[in-house]
């Protein structure tokens, strides 16, 4: 697992009517030190959403009483940016178009090979954390671009904001 992805604090939920699969999955990720958390049914799983806020969503195709890719569209709208693993048997291509076209990060067939799952995990987290740290930056900055707009745009109001650029690292107060 890269280094820049922190399993320790990655909180995975995974949805599927199989117990036996779902502890399959746990015994794969326990050692990484995910924090797992499993829902059997769509129901539970929207329900544990009023507690536990996942950074990865690891969702069986085949659930009661719908589909997993019925359940991506609501999960989806409440977890916009994070990262959704479909885990099916099936092989048909217009589902795996279905699947991506509704916002699935990828698409694991059974049996699921467990350097396969850690790898798509792996590779779903950074990219969520890269997501997240440009998001940030970019409202860094667009506050900083903001700051400049409501100063104004003549010289010595730019020349002034250039002398703050500078001194704004520092730890000293000044006065201007």
């Amino acid at each position: 697992m890269p280094a820049s992805v922190d399993a320790q604090k990655a909180a995975i939920l995974t949805i599927g009517p199989h117990q036996e699969s779902r502890a399959t999955i746990r015994a794969v990720l326990d050692p990484d030190g995910f924090s797992i958390h499993d829902a059997d049914a769509p129901e539970a799983a929207m329900q544990m959403l009023n507690s536990v806020t996942p950074d990865l969503v690891l969702l069986d195709f085949k659930l009661t009483g719908r589909s997993g890719l019925e359940l991506v569209s609501s999960l989806k709208e409440r977890l916009p940016d994070v990262p959704i693993i479909m885990i099916t048997e099936n092989r048909d291509m217009r589902v795996v178009v279905q699947a991506i076209r509704r916002g699935i990060y990828d698409y694991l067939t059974k049996p699921v090979n467990a350097n396969d799952l850690r790898l798509s995990i792996s590779q779903a987290l950074e990219e969520k954390r890269l997501k997240d740290e440009l998001r940030s930056l970019k409202g860094r900055l667009e506050g900083r671009v903001s700051l400049l707009d409501r100063m104004g745009s003549s010289d010595k109001v730019q020349s002034l904001v250039r002398l703050l650029e500078k001194i704004a690292p520092s730890p000293l107060t000044v006065l201007i």
